[in-house]
């Protein structure tokens, strides 16, 4: 809603698309300051007919104008797969494939990021490791669906079950149920394996179990995570929501 910054992004800036708001985060009808689309479009929002009906002519125009285009760049009026509500067979059908799997676990290896390794002590080898302890409830988290039972939530009055997450994955609209999870002491432990290794775990965030199983080995791996939800912000920035 604010004219001066979306006037530089279309003139000042060119940006040929369109600008849509947030769900329910507009609370004029604002098309005249340069906002194009009012999002999700229910009865209660600012850009109905008669609202629109009172705006600039122009300014209604050039939405228009910059919402058609990019509908046609993208040639949706041609390649569209469905129309709602007759889109079931299209969203829930099962795509996966194993260049599927093999492509998130490279973009995932890809994503992390080191930062540090004070005296090289990565990679880990069974050299200086004969046994690595693995400590946090991050380690062994459980995924969170959503959908059925998964409505009932986790029992935080916090966050609604709908945008709850998971260390996996963010929760709300963007939230992804993968077909399965490897946690991280899935994966260590799998590599340690294959190094000769041993692992002695407490998948808990407990620190008196932390310290007792830490003082068995010669590293000390702690995994931590933490998760937000959409429409709601945290109250601190800690690690507790692993």
């Amino acid at each position: 809603e604010n004219a001066e910054e979306l006037s530089i992004l279309k003139t000042g800036m060119g940006f040929q698309g369109f600008v849509q708001s947030d769900w329910w985060a507009t609370h004029h009808t604002s098309v005249n300051q340069g906002l194009d689309q009012d999002m999700p479009g229910t009865p209660r929002d600012h850009f109905t007919q008669d609202k629109l009906a009172r705006a600039d002519a122009a300014a209604v125009n050039e939405s228009c104008v910059r919402i058609l285009s990019a509908m046609y760049r993208a040639n949706l009026m041609e390649d569209t797969k469905c129309t709602p509500p007759h889109c079931s067979d299209y969203f829930l059908k099962n795509v996966t494939s194993s260049k599927h799997f093999a492509l998130a676990q490279q973009i995932a290896a890809q994503s992390v990021v080191l930062l540090k390794n004070e005296g090289a002590a990565l990679p880990l080898s069974n050299v200086g490791a004969k046994t690595i302890a693995i400590v946090g409830a991050a380690a062994d988290a459980k995924a969170y669906n959503p959908n059925g039972s998964g409505q009932d939530g986790l029992g935080d009055k916090t966050y609604d079950s709908w945008n709850t997450g998971d260390i996996y994955s963010g929760g709300g609209s963007g939230h992804v149920v993968g077909g399965y999870t490897v946690t991280a002491l899935e994966g260590l432990r799998r590599r340690a394996e294959a190094e000769g290794i041993d692992v002695v775990v407490s998948a808990t965030n407990d620190p008196r179990a932390a310290a007792s199983v830490a003082l068995k080995a010669d590293v000390t791996i702690v995994v931590t995570g933490s998760w937000s939800g959409e429409g709601a912000d945290r109250d601190d920035l800690s690690l507790s929501r692993s």
